[in-house]
């Protein structure tokens, strides 16, 4: 039994040259995908665009219904005002809600990164916008190969234009 040894692979490269920090990068180009999950992944998407996108602008009692109102030192959530002397609560309440994110995430973290995370959501935006301007993932290949013409032009400036909208409309909310 001890004379039996698994053969050791040396799997590191014969000759380790020096990387090349300025190499031509590899670009990616990803394919529009169908199905249920897909849906599920808009389905559950739009909901957070639009309380992020309405949140601002929701009125609650004549005011913002989230509103930090720095001069005063008060902070309004909905109905209830937070004064500077209630800042421990506050912080208790910003602690439970972290800890809730960590939660889900412990247990159902692909879940949360696959259709709900902010990052997941503003992808697939850019991915429509890029799409939409540029077509399928064939076409964008061509497209890319394809020597400089008005076409391409105007196909990358309106991806360009659409991706800084949607930037300048994130940004201002």
């Amino acid at each position: 039994m001890s004379g039996e040894r698994i053969p050791v692979t040396d799997l590191a490269p014969a000759e380790v040259g020096e990387l090349d920090l300025y190499e031509k990068r590899e670009r990616i180009y990803t394919r529009k995908v169908e199905g249920f999950f897909q849906r599920l992944r808009l389905y559950t998407g739009w909901p957070l665009l639009i309380m992020y996108f309405g949140g601002p602008w929701l009125q609650w009692d004549g005011r913002q219904a989230i509103w930090f109102d720095l001069p005063t030192r008060k902070f309004h959530i909905l109905a209830i005002t937070f004064w500077p002397q209630d800042a421990p609560l506050l912080a208790w309440l910003l602690v439970i809600g972290a800890f809730a994110l960590f939660t889900v995430t412990v247990f159902a973290g692909r879940v949360w990164c696959g259709y709900t995370c902010p990052q997941t959501v503003w992808t697939s935006i850019f991915m429509w916008a890029e799409q939409f301007s540029e077509g399928t993932r064939n076409q964008r290949i061509r497209l890319d190969q394809a020597p400089w013409s008005l076409d391409k032009l105007r196909r990358k400036l309106q991806k360009h234009a659409l991706w800084f909208g949607v930037s300048l409309f994130t940004g201002i909310t």
